[in-house]
């Protein structure tokens, strides 16, 4: 078995919560978990990651998408902070409609 086929597991879970953030990876992707636990961890150390519910990186389409409370504005000062985190994090995700490319390794 190769851990490198395209719905291949890599980790033994694909969902945890850190910072209470649900976080969730579609096929268990160790890179794909390690992009949204660095983005919790910065978010959280902002403070707001109470306004972040869930993250979900599809593996399929390779891009991750975000969650917040519902009277968030992703669009408002708080959220375009919270998309900077995600911008220093995550390599490919949706931020309210629009593609956006973060971290390059």
């Amino acid at each position: 078995m190769s851990y490198f086929e395209e719905k291949s597991s890599q980790l033994s879970i694909g969902s945890i919560e850190a910072f209470g953030i649900a976080l969730l990876t579609r096929y268990a992707r160790a890179g794909e978990m390690a992009e949204m636990l660095q983005f919790a961890e910065l978010v959280a150390e902002q403070g707001h990651h109470p306004l972040v519910t869930s993250v979900f990186y599809d593996s399929n389409a390779c891009i991750c998408s975000f969650t917040l409370v519902d009277d968030l504005d992703p669009l408002s000062d708080i959220g375009e902070a919270i998309k900077q985190c995600a911008i220093k994090t995550v390599s490919q995700f949706d931020w309210d409609g629009s593609v956006y490319h973060g971290r390059q390794d």
